[in-house]
């Protein structure tokens, strides 16, 4: 990891095919703030804090892909891009301005920012190759170990952790998979059983150590953040830098059971679905969880109106799935020439990735377009989230909406591992309805 950071090493090339993949998957968001977008967000789509011009994005973003490509150093990637940016008026200064509004267009690039911006995606591609690589190792290299380099520049935090050895689906590393800040320059080793016995190597479980908590803002006096905390031993607590709550590599991975629904109590099957997570054309929900009754939630029957909305009306069926891609398109608010939009739940910021609809409605005998109408008002307004726990050993916030009509219905939203959402709309008898109010509620009006 130190050839990242440092001086530059040439062997960079050969080692990069799947950290380039992982770069050219992410799409563009322009944003004013770092902090518009989550480590999810981030993790998906290429974006330059107060770059608001795409044309400028794009010529930053063409330049990291041949940097990645051709093993190039931070002086190769300087000397090609600031003649293009000079050109344009966007190197050096402080703001930009637009010439026919007069109104703040933008944050200019400076050499240090340019630095940052290379470090910071060199590196997040780099290790998210490492970790594409780590998972389809780890029948025969289960343990993964954090490493650090103990030098005179490294974070005191990040030393703590050198050395630190947890299987590889422990939820240590959807936190803490490295880089954990900017200019980090930690890495991940992968050990066989063998090779941690023999080398006598300690293995942990991160269990009641790794814990979300709420911690002040220090960009932002009086406000707090919900932060991943980690505990490397008694009262001593390491997070990882603001903006790099997550594992990049594990964010942009493909949620294989996207497209699938969830199972129903009553589906053929499912009373063994624990033990098989996919169970015919559903996804199982792993048993054993609490429900809506041990949080003293109301029942749906006694829910009064006030708390639903009103039924927005369904859709007709897309005649293809081209055209129900536009349609879905429509009804979430994307415009033609939009990539991606930010929405503010309850609970998160989502993002609503203009590539992903085609996956969402890529079974084209559910007609799942015709609901589409539910979508926003169920993500912004719901009635409830609970984090439901899935039998494929995955967590996925499932949000709920309640709405009227001629008769009662629920809307279930479930967000998937890679950003897309499967939604269904049921106007079962509550009973049934309230069988799907499972797993830890995150919020409840």
């Amino acid at each position: 990891m130190g050839m990242l950071a440092g001086q530059g090493d040439r062997r960079l090339a050969g080692m990069l095919g799947a950290p380039v993949k992982y770069f050219e998957s992410k799409g563009m968001a322009v944003t004013w703030g770092w902090r518009e977008m989550d480590a999810a967000a981030h993790a998906r789509a290429f974006t330059v804090a107060g770059v608001t011009k795409l044309d400028v994005l794009q010529d930053l973003r063409a330049e990291l892909r041949r940097a990645l490509n051709e093993g190039q150093t931070f002086a190769d990637f300087r000397k090609n891009l600031i003649p293009r940016l000079q050109a344009k008026g966007w190197w050096g200064k402080l703001a930009q301005t637009d010439p026919e509004t007069g109104e703040m267009a933008g944050k200019g690039l400076t050499p240090r920012r340019l630095e940052t911006i290379f470090r910071a995606n060199v590196q997040s591609a780099y290790m998210a190759g490492r970790y594409r690589a780590h998972r389809e190792n780890v029948a025969a290299r289960p343990w993964w170990q954090y490493v650090a380099l103990l030098d005179g520049r490294t974070r005191p935090q990040h030393s703590a952790l050198n050395g630190r050895t947890f299987r590889h689906d422990d939820p240590f590393w959807q936190k803490f998979y490295p880089p954990n800040g900017f200019n980090c320059r930690c890495r991940v080793r992968a050990f066989t059983d063998a090779e941690v016995r023999r080398r006598g190597i300690a293995t942990s479980i991160s269990g009641r150590n790794l814990e979300q908590v709420e911690l002040p803002d220090p960009y932002r006096p009086g406000q707090t953040l919900m932060r991943p905390r980690f505990e490397h031993a008694p009262g001593k607590y390491i997070t990882p830098d603001i903006g790099w709550e997550g594992n990049p590599g594990a964010m942009a991975l493909w949620d294989p059971a996207a497209t699938l629904p969830d199972c129903s109590w009553s589906d053929p099957g499912v009373a063994d679905m624990a033990a098989r997570p996919i169970v015919g054309n559903c996804l199982g929900i792993a048993a054993g969880q609490r429900t809506w009754k041990d949080f003293g939630r109301a029942d749906l029957r006694d829910v009064p109106a006030a708390l639903r909305h009103a039924s927005p009306g369904m859709v007709e069926r897309a005649a293809s799935r081209e055209y129900a891609v536009e349609v879905l398109a429509a009804e979430l608010g994307l415009t033609a020439e939009q990539s991606q939009r930010i929405i503010k739940t309850p609970v998160e910021t989502l993002v609503i990735w203009r590539d992903l609809l085609p996956h969402m409605v890529e079974k084209e005998a559910d007609g799942r377009e015709r609901y589409a109408r539910f979508i926003l008002p169920t993500l912004l307004d719901p009635f409830e989230v609970y984090l439901t726990e899935y039998a494929d050993g995955r967590a996925r916030p499932r949000y709920i909406g309640l709405f009227q009509g001629d008769r009662d219905m629920m809307c279930i939203v479930r967000r998937n591992r890679d950003g897309s959402f499967l939604w269904n709309l049921m106007h079962a008898d509550h009973r049934k309805m309230n069988a799907h109010r499972v797993g830890e509620l995150i919020y409840g009006k």
